[in-house]
This record gives structure tokens, sequence and C-alpha cells, in this order.
């Protein structure tokens, strides 16, 4: 039995925040970037084009507070950290990591260290390193929050703020291989470590001094801070351009630092993100990523033109993120980047395709495993299974009404706020 629910929403308008961007890669393969960061959620590849992964999957149900998710991939599975677990996406399924402790501890990161990748969590016993890959013992382990970690060398280091700025070197093996403070005045917190290469590059901190963000190098040998860039806004990097270049990121530029100070370098829109992936640095303006280069953003690894959206959503999860792909697509049609609704992924798929019902076992879209079952390897990130439409589809229809639960009035008026005349249909089998 089909069952169609559409309603009209008047009076609000659809801009509820920042226009659509790229904020990061958190993936990469031979063919690029394969997993992406946005303002608001996650896109795979997935063959030809990209597709949407709503906040809501992994536990976001207010995307404007939260914003994207912590994740890093090896090109064929990311490990999202959401705000009820750890999730694995691997292809077009999508499943929680239910491995003790991860799934129960507060996992602050997850990054990649000779290849093998480690959670940063936070514990009522402390703070733990834990592979991420594989069941295995914590690599280290203490009774002290570090609330930072980052690659460096062959090993890692981490920081906190304990009467300035203490940092703890670990090898790879996880053993303790030196601890250093260097004092510094002020009310200090939220503190970030950062190593933008190998053991021989600077150590740079960044941290909330006050109301300012605060990012400097720290010169461990002479337990010195020289002080970089403040703002009232993130400071974002460093990271270094292939040739050893070093830049950083806030108030939406970009600037270069050298011998001579800190240099502005113009783009032709703002700058969102700057970071790097493996051997990758990159920066983002606005809806695309750039390789990032001596001169800036270079070639463009990719532009948010054409996103699709997200297809066979589990039915618990269909409302929530039905309304996010909603909200994203509207600001997508807004700044002109054209995406695809389900309606039309289906459609794309060809005749065979149904519009809606069961969906086609060949379908490539977004899949909710049970918590017990391994997402199946695959030969190659972004290798497409043909076309299909998923559970309940979201789309626009002009001037169809029904009577709405009064909560789901109440919830569309609060989210919507300050959005044109809307008419949302969702159709359901």
């Amino acid at each position: 039995m089909t069952c169609t629910l559409s309603f009209a929403l008047h009076g609000v308008a659809l801009a509820h925040g920042e226009p659509p961007e790229i904020v990061g890669i958190a993936s990469a393969d031979g063919q690029g970037p394969n997993v992406l960061l946005l303002n608001e959620g996650l896109a795979y590849r997935d063959g030809a084009h990209f597709t949407y992964v709503c906040p809501s999957l992994w536990g976001d149900t207010d995307i404007r507070e939260f914003g994207s998710p912590h994740a890093h991939g090896d090109g064929i599975t990311t490990w999202i950290v959401g705000l009820d677990a750890v999730y694995m996406l691997q292809g077009d399924a999508l499943m929680p990591l239910s491995r003790a402790p991860i799934d129960e501890s507060a996992v602050v990161s997850v990054l990649e260290v000779h290849n093998e990748l480690y959670a940063l969590l936070l514990t009522l016993d402390g703070s733990a390193l834990v592979p991420v890959r594989r069941e295995a013992p914590s690599l280290w382990a203490s009774p002290t929050l570090w609330p930072t970690v980052d690659a460096h060398g062959e090993g890692f280091v981490l920081a906190r703020v304990e009467e300035g700025i203490e940092l703890l070197w670990l090898d790879v093996e996880g053993a303790e291989v030196e601890r250093q403070t260097v004092e510094l005045p002020g009310q200090l917190a939220g503190i970030a470590v950062r190593t933008p290469g190998g053991a021989d590059d600077p150590l740079y901190v960044s941290f909330l001094d006050g109301a300012d963000y605060v990012l400097g190098e720290v010169a461990p040998d002479e337990l010195s801070f020289s002080e970089h860039a403040r703002s009232e806004m993130p400071i974002h990097g460093p990271e270094r351009a292939q040739d050893g270049t070093t830049f950083i990121a806030h108030d939406d530029k970009l600037v270069r630092l050298g011998p001579e100070g800190a240099e502005i370098v113009e783009t032709e829109r703002d700058v969102t993100c700057l970071g790097r992936w493996r051997e990758l640095p990159y920066v983002c303006t606005g809806a695309a990523v750039h390789v990032l280069t001596p001169d800036g953003p270079g070639e463009i690894l990719h532009e948010l033109v054409g996103l699709h959206g997200p297809t066979r959503i589990p039915e618990e999860a269909q409302p929530q993120c039905g309304f996010q792909w909603q909200l994203f697509s509207n600001d997508l049609e807004r700044s002109g980047l054209d995406p695809v609704s389900t309606d039309q992924v289906a459609a794309d798929a060809g005749p065979g395709a149904p519009a809606s019902g069961p969906p086609d076992a060949a379908a490539s879209s977004m899949t909710m495993p049970e918590p017990d079952e391994e997402p199946e390897p695959r030969a190659e990130v972004g290798d497409t299974k043909g076309g299909g439409s998923g559970d309940c589809s979201v789309s626009r229809a002009r001037g169809t009404r029904t009577v709405l639960p009064a909560w789901l009035v109440i919830a569309c008026c609060v989210a919507l706020w300050r959005r044109p005349v809307l008419f949302l249909s969702r159709q359901c089998r």
C-alpha cells in the first residue's frame, strides 16, 4: 500500500544557515576525494556523482549547532565520530562500531599513524588511545584527561592546559618519550595540537585565550611559545604545500606564513577549510575544494554541483533525514549548485527502476546494516551498482496540503525559521 504525506509551510524563509560549503576531505583514493565533509553532513562518491549523508544518521539532529563531524578514512572505510557512537561508512553502508571501549567512551578524534588508525577516548578513568580497525587493548592510557592528539614523527604528541601548555610525546608503541610544560599567562582553554609534517617540523598549538583564538609555535627545547595569529574566529591549520610553504586560515582568509611575517593570499571566495589527507594538502573555498599550492588554491578536486539526495534510508530515520536534506538541497538551489532530488535519482536510474516501493537489491543507496553485520568489502570505493529509489523519498510538490500533527508543525516552523513558502511532499511505500 502506498501512502503520501504532503504539507504546506507559509511565510517562512529558506535560508536557515550558511551557504552549502565543503569543509574538509575525510577520505580519498586514486580518483580523488571520495568522502567530503560538508558544513551540514557528509557526501560520498557514488560512481560519477556524490550522494548526501544526513547528520541525523550519526545522532546529529541539530546541524546548525554541531555542523560537520570529525571523520577520517583510509580510502575504503571512513570512521565518523558521531554524537552517540563511532560509525563506519564503507561504500553506501553506514553502521555503528560496536566494540569496547570505543562504544563506551567519548571519542574525541580519529587519526592515522603509520597506516594504523587510532581513536583518542575520554573515559571515566582518564584518556586512552585505542586501535580502530582491530580489536586490541589500549595502546596507551592515562588517568589524566588529554583532549587533543596528533601524529608527530614516529609517534604521537598530546596536549592539555595545565598552568600553561603541557605536552606529552609517545612512541608508536605507546610508551612515554618526553613531557614538557610551556608556561603561558591568561585563562587558556580549548587547546588543540597540530603538526603539519614530520618530526623535524614545528609543533603548533591553538587555544582560547579569553574570547580570542590564538595559534602559535612551540619550541619544546626552549620551553617557549611564539604567537602567529590571534582572531575572534577559529584558526585553521597550519598546513604545508608540497614545497613546504606554510599556510593558516582564519576570518575566511588564507594566510601564508613566511620569514617576513604573515601575508594574506587573495581568493575568489571565502576560505572554508584548510587541511591534509595523507600527502594531499587542500584548501576549500565555499563549495569547492582545491589542491593547496605555494600560491594558494590550485586545481579543483571537487565542486559541490549536482549533489544527489539520500536514498534508501531506514524507516525510523526517514523523517529527520528527509527534513535535513530538504533544508540543505534548498540552500544548494539558492546557491546555484543544482542538487538532484531523490525522485530524480530514481528517474535517472532508467525506466526499469521503480519510483517508489521495495528497494532493488542492486540499487546504489545509503543502507544501514544491523549492528552485528559487517559491511561487505568493496574492491574499489566509488563503484556504482545501478540506480534505484529508496523506501521514502523527499521532493517538493506545489499546492498539496493535509492536516499534520501539532508537534510536527511546531518543529517545522522552528527549524525553517525565515524560509520562503515551501511545499514538501514525502512518498512512502
